[in-house]
């Protein structure tokens, strides 16, 4: 049989597996909303090896579904010791704080050490989540991240740790919101970091894009363009275990003695 033949059976296979294997990671779950209306969330549910309790993140993809590199997102989450929740879609920071309630029933799952990270959508979503802390008193967020989002807050009042990733040449969320944002929270003592990357498109963590800038256009006709960046990649990484490391994996222990001795 010819090369080509193989080929594609090898695809084929390929394409099976990760089928059954993401079957196997799926978990439907159904929670309330805010307003009280039952709603079913379907979600993807990564957890690490062992009892645990492990601290817990909610992945929140962006408008476009959950893409492949969402997936590696919530993969090397998960490799770092985090039960990873990502729900196929949440429109609304309610909808994160259910998500969230969902995680604390889990035995496996620290309630007290939850974070929300997302992209573009999903990273507008992360903030709104961050700064509706105070709505939502049975509910404590550690940390969110938002890579590449639309700032449409007009300021971050949370004292919820937020870290911001952004593309400079971004010309479908472009940063600059994002950075008058932060700058008026840092000037308020809020908690909030922010890393541009001066040469990054929208997309710059998705290896999946190839080589090349990328012209595309959305649902709204409007045009811009997304584009792989291995150095913003690789540091938004980087910082994004970092900034997680410290705000979720806190040891309860020591916090506790640490409180006893005051």
């Amino acid at each position: 049989m010819s090369s080509g033949f193989w080929v594609v059976v090898r695809h084929l296979i390929f394409l099976g597996a990760i089928a059954i294997f993401w079957s196997g990671c799926a978990s439907y779950v159904e929670f309330r909303k805010n307003d009280g209306r039952p709603i079913k969330v379907t979600g993807h549910l990564y957890r690490p090896q062992g009892d645990g309790p492990f601290p817990a993140v909610i992945y929140l993809h962006g408008s476009g579904g959950a893409l492949r590199h969402d997936h590696h997102w919530a993969l090397g989450l998960q490799r770092e010791g985090y039960v990873v929740f990502m729900p196929e879609s949440l429109s609304a920071s309610h909808d994160a704080f259910g998500a969230a309630a969902y995680l604390q029933t889990l035995s496996f799952v620290r309630r007290d050490q939850i974070g929300v990270v997302g992209t573009s959508g999903g990273g507008t979503v992360a903030m709104y989540a961050g700064n509706d802390q105070r709505h939502f008193p049975g509910i404590s967020l550690g940390a969110v991240v938002a890579l590449y989002p639309d700032c449409l807050l007009s300021s971050y009042t949370s004292s919820v740790p937020l870290l911001l990733l952004l593309g400079g040449q971004d010309n479908l969320t472009p940063p600059g919101p994002c950075l008058q944002m932060a700058n008026a929270a840092v000037s308020a003592t809020r908690p909030v970091r922010v890393i541009l990357y001066p040469r990054a498109h929208h997309g710059f963590d998705d290896a999946n894009l190839g080589p090349g800038v990328h012209p595309t256009v959305n649902r709204g006709g409007s045009r811009y363009t997304v584009a792989h960046d291995g150095g913003a990649h690789a540091d938004a990484e980087r910082r994004i275990k970092a900034f997680l490391a410290e705000h979720l994996k806190r040891d309860p222990q020591l916090s506790r003695r640490a409180g006893d001795q005051d």
